[in-house]
């Protein structure tokens, strides 16, 4: 009789939680700026260096927020 563990057959927390993010990254419009600001910290190893990037990415997801819940109601 075989068993299976449970990692086997469902993804845990962590991996939902990555898929929703990503989810939403990619749906709000938001890529570019969130891969702009990955590049930075890849290529500074230092958040506060890439300032601009953090400043574009919170802009562009605040906006997409905003747009959702203005029409929401």
């Amino acid at each position: 009789m075989a068993s299976h563990s449970s990692s086997q057959t469902r993804p845990n927390a962590e991996d939902n939680s990555l898929d929703a993010m990503d989810k939403f990254i990619n749906e709000s419009g938001c890529a570019d700026f969130h891969f702009k600001l990955q590049e930075c910290f890849a290529d500074t190893k230092d958040w506060r260096k890439c300032q601009k990037e953090v400043r574009d990415f919170r802009n562009c997801v605040n906006e997409t927020n905003m747009k959702n819940k203005s029409s929401v109601r």
